[in-house]
């Protein structure tokens, strides 16, 4: 600054005005286009769900053997296409902050050379002279943009985190109300659903109709029904997946909504349905907390019938389950898979074991 004052002071006011506009236009550019972004986000995870289903080799079965190679295909340039809109609309606000950056830089770097050619012919500069101001502008410039380029980027990015802040701040419900309730790991655990009504959003009618019923600590209790009843409704509601819309449930005369979240789901271990494996060993799969021991895990499995199989993989229970990008794990049977997710759950030894159809496949 001080070298290019001794050349004009007004240099430094239209360098400044140059660089700040340019700045603030394509942070405006960017700004925006952070709002196309968000327009974009429903495609975009609809695309992620298509580009995960056509590489899942469970669901490649369902491909093939139906010849849904070309519904698929059509389905993911239908979501290519509908995000080209977005990409192109982006582009466009992107490239107007580019061409007015561009503009502005050839306008000063022309107005800057005419500027030094009438001094130097004038006489008031040398041709070192020509050239020393040139790379100090140069070097002011570049440093300046750097600046205001780091300051709009900050704004920008306090934006993301403000964002994720609301979103963090967010009360949780299924921890709302709970109270400091000692309630110790015991098989004496009885449960009640007391007037339980419940239907899922955004549907009219209820799943769920006034329902009571007790099970006492010990009992074994199995509860049938058709399709659509409302059994697996009933283990969410238990689970604290969903909270009744009228009624209560109970855990030792206990509503479950004032125990302490963490603590309710320490009472709990659950077989669902629609059980899910991971991509981990088989050992992360049964046991994540690392709370028993090798000789505990592998008791169960044989009373769950999986021992056998899990002891001819190459690493036992280090061994890897499933294939996945980048992941060349076993894939176990319907069966199988079905009896580690029973080992889960008593491994778990909860005092609430909840099967929910939990031998459909063995």
């Amino acid at each position: 600054m001080a070298v290019i004052i001794t050349l004009n002071p007004l240099i430094i006011i239209v360098l400044f005005l140059m660089i700040i506009s340019s700045s603030y236009i394509n942070n405006a550019a960017i700004k925006k286009s952070r709002v196309i972004d968000l327009e974009t986000a429903p495609v975009i995870r609809l695309s992620d769900y298509l580009s995960q289903t056509t590489i899942d080799i469970q669901i490649g079965k369902e491909i093939r053997a139906f010849s849904l190679h070309k519904y698929f295909s059509q389905k993911i340039t239908s979501v290519i296409k509908n995000e080209l809109v977005f990409v192109k609309k982006k582009n466009k606000l992107l490239i107007k902050g580019g061409v007015f950056s561009t503009v502005l830089n050839i306008m000063q770097t022309g107005g800057l050379y005419a500027y030094m050619a009438f001094r130097f012919i004038a006489g008031a500069i040398t041709i070192g002279d020509f050239s020393m101001f040139l790379g100090v502008v140069a070097h002011f410039t570049s440093s300046i943009s750097m600046i205001t380029d780091c300051y709009f980027k900050i704004q920008s990015q306090n934006e993301i985190l403000n964002r994720y802040l609301e979103y963090h701040d967010l009360p949780e419900k299924l921890r709302n109300g709970a109270k400091d309730i000692n309630l110790p790991l015991t098989k004496n655990v009885s449960v009640e659903f007391r007037n339980v009504w419940f239907k899922y959003p955004n549907m009219a009618g209820y799943v769920l109709e006034d329902i009571s019923f007790k099970v006492n600590a010990g009992q074994k209790v199995s509860i049938i029904g058709e399709n659509g009843a409302g059994k697996t409704t009933m283990v969410k509601l238990l689970c604290r997946l969903y909270d009744p819309e009228k009624g209560e449930i109970l855990v030792n005369g206990i509503n479950i909504k004032t125990i302490p979240y963490d603590q309710y789901m320490d009472l709990i271990g659950t077989i669902f349905q629609d059980f899910q494996l991971f991509a981990y060993s088989v050992r992360e799969n049964l046991d994540p907390n690392n709370k028993a021991s090798d000789e505990t895990i592998n008791e169960i499995l044989k009373k769950c019938d999986i021992f056998d199989k899990i002891n001819t993989m190459k690493d036992g229970l280090n061994s890897i389950l499933l294939k996945r990008q980048g992941i060349d794990g076993y894939e176990l049977s319907g069966g199988k898979s079905q009896k580690l997710a029973i080992a889960r759950a008593y491994i778990k030894n909860s005092p609430i074991l909840i099967l929910d159809e939990p031998t459909a496949a063995t």
